[in-house]
Formats: C-alpha cells, sequence, structure tokens
C-alpha cells in the first residue's frame, strides 16, 4: 500500500483556512492560550494613525498655502524704467540719508549698508553699487518696507539691458495694503485648514461621516481661534526679540546669533500655533485623554516644523546667500506643509505611546485597521452613532456590543444581539479581555491588546 503525499501549494501558504482550523480546534479542546501565544496582528501603514494623520496635516497645510500664497510676498516688486537718481535725500520717518531712485513713478531708497546691487544695464556696464545706476536703465526693485503711499526702502536693486516683466500692476500702496490683510490670516487659516483635515482624518476613514464633518468643523474652529491667539502672542514675542536683533544691524544671513535668534522666534511661535491644531477631535468626541494627545502632539509637531524652516530657507533654499529678489514661495510651502505633516505625525506617535488597549480588526471592510479605547464605555455597532463602527456587516446590530473598562482591564459585553457575541470563537454574554483575543461580531473579527500592567 503506497504512501499518499501530501502537496501543499503557494495558495495554500497564503490560506487562512488552515489558522482558522487550528483556532477552532483549540477553542474546542479548551486551549485558548493558543491565542495568546500568537504573535499580534499588525496595522497597516496606509491606515496607522500617525501616517494618516501625517497626510492629512500635510495636505491642510498645503491648501493653506496654496490659498496665501497668490496674496503674500516678503517683499513689494517694482519694474520699469529709472528716472533720475538723487543723493543724499532723507527717508521719510526715519531721519535717514538715503540714495532716491525714481523707478516707474515709484520712489525707491537705497542705502549702500542694506541695499544689493547687481546686473548689467543696455551698454553691457557692470551695476555693483548704487553710485552706478542711472536714469534710463531698466530696473526691478525688491521693497521691504513702505514709508509713504508711493515710497519704499529697498533690500535690492537690479539692473538688465532689456526691460523686465511687471510683477503686479497694483500701487506700492495696495501691495502694501494687500500684504497686510493676508498676513493677518496666515496664521489663523493654516491653523485651521490643518485642524479640520486632522480633525476629519480618523472620521472619513472608519465612514463615520457625521462624526468627521463634526471633527472636523471643531478643529477647524479651534484651530483658526489658536491661529489668532498664536499671531498675536508670536508677533509680540516677534517684535521684541526683533527690535535687539534687527535693530542692532544683525542680519540672519550673516550673523550667526542672528540666525539662530531667528529660528528661536519662528520656532515658538509656530508652537504657539501648534497647541490648538490637534483638539477638534477631542472636543468632538468628548475625550479629554485625545485633547491631551492633540495637544501635546501638536505642540511638538509645529515646533520642529518652525525649528527646521529658517535652516532650510537659509541654509539650503538659499544656499547662505541673502537674495532679495528671490521669492520665498518655496520656503513657505515647505515649512507649512513640514508643520502640518509633523503636527500630524506627533499627534499619532503620542497616540500610540499613550494608548492602553486597543482592536485591530484582522478581518472585515477595513482589515488593518486600529481602534483605540479611550472611553470608559465604547460602544461598538452598525451605527454610525456608536464609538467603534461596523459597516457593511449586515449581521452586526445597531449597538452590538460593548467594551467597558474595569479596574483591572477590559469586558465585553452582549447587548443583546441579534447574531451574538463570540471571544476566541466562543459565544458568550459577557467576557474579561486578555491579549490576542480574538473578538467576533457577525463577520467582522478582531483581536484585543493592552499594555502589559505592573504587577
Amino acid at each position: 500500500m503506497s504512501e499518499e503525499k501530501i502537496r501543499i501549494s503557494k495558495d495554500d501558504l497564503k490560506s487562512n483556512h488552515v489558522e482558522e482550523i487550528l483556532e477552532q480546534q483549540a477553542a474546542l479542546s479548551g486551549d485558548v492560550d493558543y491565542l495568546h501565544r500568537k504573535d499580534p496582528p499588525k496595522t497597516k501603514l496606509l491606515l496607522s494613525s500617525w501616517f494618516y494623520l501625517l497626510i492629512a496635516g500635510f495636505v491642510g497645510a498645503l491648501l493653506a498655502w496654496m490659498i496665501i500664497e497668490p496674496h503674500f510676498d516678503d517683499v513689494f516688486r517694482v519694474t520699469g524704467v529709472i528716472g533720475e537718481v538723487k543723493a543724499g535725500e532723507t527717508i521719510p520717518g526715519l531721519n535717514v540719508k538715503a540714495y532716491l531712485i525714481t523707478i516707474n513713478g515709484v520712489n525707491v531708497y537705497a542705502t549702500d549698508e542694506n541695499t544689493i546691487v547687481k546686473g548689467t544695464d543696455q551698454e553691457k556696464h557692470e551695476i555693483k553699487t548704487i553710485s552706478d545706476l542711472k536714469p534710463g536703465q531698466y530696473a526691478y526693485a525688491a521693497i521691504q518696507d513702505g514709508v509713504g503711499d508711493n515710497s519704499g526702502l529697498a533690500v535690492g536693486i537690479q539692473v538688465s539691458p532689456t526691460p523686465f516683466a511687471a510683477f503686479s500692476d497694483k500701487s506700492l500702496k495696495d501691495q502694501s495694503n494687500e500684504k497686510n490683510l493676508w498676513s493677518l490670516f496666515i496664521f489663523p487659516l493654516l491653523g485651521a485648514l490643518i485642524g479640520l483635515f486632522i480633525g476629519c482624518a480618523d472620521g472619513l476613514l472608519s465612514r463615520t461621516w457625521m462624526k468627521a464633518v463634526k471633527a472636523g468643523l471643531i478643529g477647524m474652529l479651534i484651530g483658526a481661534v489658536g491661529g489668532v491667539i498664536s499671531m498675536l502672542i508670536a508677533g509680540f514675542f516677534y517684535g521684541i526679540v526683533g527690535f535687539f536683533t534687527e535693530g542692532a544691524g544683525m542680519d540672519p544671513f550673516k550673523n550667526t546669533g542672528a540666525f539662530l535668534i531667528q529660528v528661536v522666534r519662528r520656532t515658538v511661535a509656530w508652537a504657539l500655533l501648534g497647541m490648538t491644531m490637534g483638539l477638534g477631535q477631542g472636543v468632538a468626541l468628548k475625550s479629554k485623554k485625545l485633547l491631551l494627545n492633540g495637544f501635546i502632539g501638536g505642540v511638538i509637531g509645529a515646533l520642529l516644523g518652525g525649528l527646521l524652516f529658517d535652516p532650510i530657507d537659509v541654509l539650503i533654499l538659499s544656499k547662505g546667500v541673502m537674495d532679495p529678489f528671490r521669492s520665498a514661495d518655496v520656503s513657505r510651502m515647505v515649512g507649512f506643509t513640514l508643520t502640518g505633516a509633523f503636527v500630524g505625525l506627533m499627534i499619532g506617535i503620542v497616540e500610540q505611546i499613550s494608548k492602553d488597549a486597543w482592536l485591530i480588526m484582522t478581518q472585515g471592510p477595513i482589515t488593518g485597521k486600529q481602534f483605540i479605547i479611550y472611553k470608559e464605555i465604547t460602544i461598538l455597532g452598525s451605527s454610525p452613532n456608536c464609538e467603534i463602527y461596523l459597516f457593511k456587516d449586515p449581521e452586526i446590530d445597531p449597538e452590538h456590543a460593548m467594551i467597558v473598562k474595569i479596574h483591572d482591564g477590559y469586558v465585553i459585553k452582549d447587548n443583546n444581539s441579534s447574531t451574538g457575541l463570540y471571544v476566541n470563537n466562543k459565544k458568550v454574554r459577557e467576557s474579561k479581555l486578555r491579549n490576542g483575543d480574538k473578538v467576533q461580531l457577525g463577520k467582522t473579527v478582531f483581536s484585543f491588546s493592552e499594555k502589559e500592567r505592573s504587577k
């Protein structure tokens, strides 16, 4: 009698059928420790909170940048033909002597100490200093501050043998008003959109649309209010520190101390903004733990974003050279999106570090999704109002089961469901949960985990 060979295909190895049979046999024999000896399931990358919150923060910040950037610039840009050049003119309101260069009807004040001059004129003469500027040359001035309706202080003047394209058809006064107006919206809009996307991310992923809308709107409102408050505090802090740096002639591009102070200024300002960016979900779900996670993660994330903003701008994008003609749009985009991404990332990391108990879906529509248990009572069911909303499973009741936190762990209870509750393949009315327990409602299956408790 020949022995029959057992053949195992690759499909057999990938199938969960063998594992299911072993679990059933373990349950029938009373060997529930079989499940607890297995390695706990892992959360999928795309369903990990740190990952999707990172993406949410990034997208919110990018959207804020896309809205703000067309209306905001660090300098006012004027192009045209030089009408006249005068030396020894007094800058209005400053009592400082400077050159007065008229470009396209705009009065541009410049000094050798604070204005970079470069270029080549129509006669191929190299232009290096203000004294090289002559009427009739094509010029482009980058103006840092306005000193009147049609006057400003230039940080850079560039000359070209051909005319420069116009950057704006608006007057210097209109450019100044637009910049001042949009500068008021930067922090509130950034805080609002990062708060919106981070607040609604988990609800969207879990398909609890009302939860997503509620948490998102609350996150947006709190983020906007926080943006206004942090803008005021940060503006005050910026002003004081700036008085001792810029007022002393300290240029972040030339002075290491000034550069470090600028980094500290921005880091503090952005950390203040981050305090409110992650609070939406905690407020919407009335969870103190989510509030704390959002607060800590938001502060750390925004702090990291602010910390990297100037090193990236000055050392990488500008390569350590002050260029008043270079737009800071890329720097702002990098700074905004890094801040949004770091806020989401750190909220997710803090959430993972501080969690006590959680379920990972091992069978169902979002297999690999982790559900952290925050509340004393957590309802599982097919109703969107449940803390853990289970969709696409007709065998699950609106409020199928609940997980209750007790003094030494967690208990799961059946809510008189029509199809029952199963723990480790056994139908139960109530069961104390252990690490590795398999929990089944309808066709949806979870693995339960909790932190080791100190003995």
